[in-house]
């Protein structure tokens, strides 16, 4: 009875540090020279991060000394939005897109206020290097690159992200599912 015990709880303890091993390294993001293209389709060999989130949006990153790449696949045919800064959208940049029925992108650098959205400050829009966008099949794809710098400050070990997304295609409806993730920087 007491070597079951003992078996165990050694199974149990070297699973938990598996699991944790698994968790912190799919949670990394390290410098690379992964640059993903501007097409608007996300493809996940593009990113060196990605995780979905209850198959209703997946994240995906990568980073190079300058510049940080995001792409979210929603699945929704409304809007897909990414922020960064905190797991909040108080304060946060939000980069928040759709593609309208006419097949036109609308993308726009907004800031968070409390729950709400505001107009983004010329510096926040000036982080946006490039966006593309892509909608089909039940599922937007939004992909932006930001100056990292803008970002990740010298030192800074970690990145929060938020993300959310919309059934709507316009930029005032109250999403349908949001998350937020801390991303380690390496």
């Amino acid at each position: 009875m007491c070597n079951r015990r003992i078996a165990t709880t050694v199974v149990a303890v070297l699973l938990a540090g598996f699991v944790a091993a698994v968790f912190s390294q799919a949670e990394s993001l390290p410098v690379s020279s992964t640059k993903p293209s501007a097409d608007g389709a996300v493809q996940p060999a593009e990113y060196t991060y990605s995780h979905n989130f209850d198959n209703k949006v997946t994240l995906y990153a990568s980073r190079t000394a300058d510049t940080l790449y995001l792409g979210v696949v929603g699945d929704t045919d409304g809007w897909v939005a990414v922020g960064l800064g905190s797991k909040k959208m108080d304060g946060d940049p939000i980069f928040i897109g759709f593609v309208d029925s006419d097949g036109k992108v609308n993308f726009k650098t907004e800031m968070g206020k409390g729950h709400k959205l505001v107009d983004a400050s010329s510096d926040a829009s000036a982080s946006v290097i490039s966006s593309a966008m892509k909608q089909e099949g039940g599922k937007t794809d939004l992909k932006v690159a930001l100056k990292a710098s803008d970002f990740i400050k010298q030192g800074q070990s970690s990145l929060d992200v938020i993300f959310a997304i919309g059934k709507e295609r316009n930029f005032t409806r109250y999403h349908s599912f949001r998350g937020a993730t801390t991303l380690a920087l390496q």
